[in-house]
């Protein structure tokens, strides 16, 4: 293996999964949420439950309230864009049913750690596994997959879900909630009457919700003025929640501008807001969404914040569009992505040296915690590619060997063109992934920055692995003759030693000939 010793993300080897507990709920208002987990309830004797809208209409407290309410354990995985590997998928989905039943899954993760990388080309192999644990349990539960969007085209998790739906057993329901619609044999399910479908149009706030969802807030309006918030923000809670802050000051000035309150102007009315904001709490709302998931400690020890309790308190009071993980000191928190990606956007533009030192920073900190992932995710984020492409290359091998393909197809993706040849492992096990694809073209064009990276290196030992990967590329694009140019080449720079990577190379060479119907040789 590459480099010194292999790194790997604590997410990987941590016991407990924060993204399965479930979420503190956020107020709703009593009317609404008794009208939504009315309609989620009568849903629960179906198969599947979706609930499919854009951001910010309340997709997840919808869920949340609904968790909170029903008579039967309830699962809960949030996703994130980390979970694109199959192999992690299943992970977090078999740790969000032990959450709630113990000892669950013990034979699923076994069976997961024996396939390695074959998931990422069977990934519904696993599957007879995660059902008959499920069945073992005896019991009904429901399981909820949240913020699914952001596992949209990676497809083994695509597929897995695919077939699960499909044999999902009796005593399990499936709610997801998404912002677009999963890849799942919706037709089939309406045909059958297995699917309860939530949108945009159940989820936004009428009238009457609106007017108790403000008196909570000490905010009261009359029937009329509720009927022009929501013909105005069509009933989008987030654009609800956006104005409160206003409403408390000028409630005149607001219904003016209220026209302004939808998903097209968040950007405008998050100004508005933050605006109104003291100024410690601006700085810090600014500083801590540099963290993707924040916890105290985080904020103190990554970003040097060291009223990071009082603060975060502070924001959750102020309605500011954060979300608590667990209860009491081992709290996680996550701003809404729309706020976050605002946060992000206003200190890039304002202050892009401290915006690049703070992910600078973040990334160093992971790095020194082993978690790789987060370290090269900030790291990219500050453009510092010297760094994230150091990390790539000590876990590429590693990864790919262990099943964590999209995460090796996403960090190559997220290079710039001239940056990619400082990353030759990980474009040439980028190759082997799309080669499995059987995306020929992108894989040959990742072999040319594998073979310029060990070039520049001079190392002609894994220059010899670039022209293996050609050779079984051609082959499998019946090149018989570039087969064998390629593979001879490979022979030719590797060492008696390499006896495993000598035999493949000779492989290629056999099965090139018999494709041209050269037997003998």
């Amino acid at each position: 293996m590459q480099g010194t010793e292999p790194l790997r993300s604590s997410r990987d080897l941590r016991p407990t999964l924060i993204r399965s507990k479930l979420l503190v709920p956020t107020p709703t208002g009593l009317l609404h949420r008794t009208r939504l987990c009315r309609a989620l309830e009568r849903g629960r004797e179906r198969k599947l439950t979706l609930v499919s809208a854009a951001a910010g209409y309340g997709k997840t407290s919808a869920l949340v309230d609904f968790a909170q309410n029903t008579s039967v354990p309830v699962g809960w995985y949030t996703a994130d864009e980390r979970d694109r590997d199959i192999n992690l998928f299943v992970r977090y989905l078999v740790g969000a049913i032990a959450e709630r039943f113990g000892g669950f899954g013990h034979q699923t993760c076994e069976a997961l750690s024996a396939q390695g990388d074959h998931l990422f080309r069977e990934p519904t192999a696993i599957m007879g596994d995660v059902v008959n644990e499920i069945l073992d349990l005896d019991q009904d539960f429901a399981l909820v997959l949240d913020n699914f969007e952001v596992l949209a085209g990676a497809p083994g998790v695509q597929e897995f879900t695919r077939r699960f739906v499909e044999v999902l057993p009796p005593n399990c329901h499936l709610m997801i909630g998404s912002r677009v619609l999963p890849d799942v044999p919706v037709t089939q399910l309406v045909a059958r009457s297995q699917l309860v479908g939530l949108t945009e149009q159940d989820l936004r706030f009428q009238p009457e919700e609106i007017r108790e969802l403000l008196r909570h807030a000490q905010v009261d309006i009359s029937e009329s003025r509720a009927r022009t918030i929501a013909a105005r923000t069509e009933g989008w809670i987030t654009g609800v929640l956006l104005i409160l802050d206003l409403l408390r000051e000028d409630a005149e000035a607001v219904l003016r501008s209220a026209e302004k309150a939808t998903s097209h102007t968040y950007g405008y009315l998050a100004s508005e807001v933050l605006g109104r904001q003291p100024p410690d709490v601006r700085w810090f709302l600014h500083t801590s969404s540099v963290l993707r998931e924040m916890s105290v400690r985080l904020c103190r020890d990554v970003l040097s914040i060291d009223r990071a309790a009082g603060l975060l308190a502070d924001v959750e009071r102020r309605n500011l569009f954060l979300t608590r993980f667990g209860d009491d000191d081992g709290a996680t928190y996550r701003y809404h992505n729309l706020f976050r990606s605002f946060l992000q956007e206003r200190l890039c533009q304002r202050e892009p040296a401290r915006h690049a030192d703070l992910h600078r920073r973040a990334g160093a900190w992971f790095r020194r915690e082993h978690d790789v992932e987060e370290a090269v995710y900030h790291y990219l984020t500050a453009k510092a590619y010297t760094e994230a492409t150091a990390l790539m290359e000590r876990v590429a091998m590693e990864w790919f060997t262990r099943g964590r393909v999209e995460t090796v197809l996403d960090w190559g993706r997220s290079l710039p063109d001239g940056v990619r040849s400082r990353a030759p492992w990980l474009s040439l096990y980028q190759s082997r992934a799309l080669t499995d694809r059987y995306d020929y073209e992108a894989a040959r064009e990742a072999l040319t920055f594998a073979e310029a990276g060990f070039a520049q290196q001079g190392d002609s030992a894994r220059l010899a692995r670039v022209y293996d990967q050609r050779a079984a590329l051609a082959l499998f694009e019946g090149r018989y003759e570039d087969t064998i140019s390629e593979a001879e080449r490979a022979l030719a720079m590797l060492s008696p030693e390499e006896i495993r990577e000598r035999a493949g190379a000779r492989r290629l060479l056999g099965r090139a000939y018999v494709g041209q119907g050269r037997a003998a040789e």
